[in-house]
């Protein structure tokens, strides 16, 4: 299922709680950002995950992925996120 479907369009972007600092955080080579989103179908939220080899470097997009009810999307993944939540989930 196509994760529009899946959340149903149009689609709402939520304010981001910064103050969680298990989901919302930047460190020396990783960082993370938790999006509430929600659909006329399903809400949830959209990790963006960014990696970097070195302080110095920009962050690159690692993985998106989108948790909903219905189960943990992943919309892009370029392999370099590791995460014991990278268990289950459905790659569109």
């Amino acid at each position: 299922m196509p994760v529009t479907e899946a959340i149903g369009a149009p689609i709402s972007v939520g304010s981001v709680e910064l103050s969680d600092r298990h989901h919302n955080y930047v460190d020396k080579t990783k960082s993370r950002l938790r999006i509430p989103v929600t659909g006329v179908v399903d809400c949830g939220f959209m990790d963006v995950l960014a990696v970097r080899d070195t302080e110095k470097e920009a962050f690159e997009t690692a993985k998106v992925r989108l948790f909903l009810n219905d189960g943990v999307f992943t919309i892009f993944d370029t392999g370099r996120w590791k995460d014991e939540e990278d268990n289950n989930e459905h790659v569109n």
